[in-house]
């Protein structure tokens, strides 16, 4: 059974998600596996494996299916 993915929000073109362990770009709905960490602009760091650095040192898990 597939996990449920709600669709990306309309209002934010850009989104990351974690779906089956692997991170993905969504981009205006097109999924795009990402192959390397991403870097947001507040300085969040994103691996592929979905954990997420903050920029106070603090890290957290996205859930499967969660967008950011």
């Amino acid at each position: 059974m597939r996990p449920f993915i709600p669709p990306p929000d309309p209002r934010e073109p850009r989104q990351i998600t974690l779906c089956k362990g692997k991170l993905f770009l969504v981009d205006h709905g097109n999924f795009i596996m990402l192959t390397s960490p991403i870097i947001l602009r507040n300085g969040i760091v994103v691996t592929i494996e979905g954990r997420m650095k903050m920029p106070d040192g603090t890290t957290r898990l996205l859930s499967e299916g969660e967008y950011v």
